[in-house]
């Protein structure tokens, strides 16, 4: 069981190379849409101060600024592991291995 759960680390840690620690970025767009979601009801719901409210957007802001750079590192993200995963799409070819192909 441990060993799994060392692979499963291991894979973690190769595919998610975008988050260091203490790194405020965020790691995939799913989560940049559900941080500036999260920051646009703090503006709306909450009582904020006028500094307050301006320390919102301008976070908003910078998270936004973000985006494409997430974009990317998402789409390079998802061809590393199709590429990773190639094998699985492969056809087999049973002639071969079958006893008849050999002279």
């Amino acid at each position: 069981m441990l060993s799994h759960q060392a692979d499963i680390g291991e894979l973690r840690a190769r595919f998610d190379t975008s988050r260091e620690k203490g790194d405020d970025r965020c790691s995939s767009e799913r989560e940049l849409n559900h941080r500036v979601l999260r920051l646009h009801f703090r503006t709306r719901c909450a009582k904020n101060t006028f500094t307050e409210e301006k320390q919102l957007l301008k976070k908003i802001k910078q998270l936004e600024e973000t985006r494409q750079e997430i974009v990317v590192s998402d789409a390079l993200k998802q061809k590393r592991f199709n590429d990773s995963m190639e094998w699985v799409n492969r056809p087999i070819y049973p002639d071969r291995y079958s006893c008849n192909s050999f002279p």
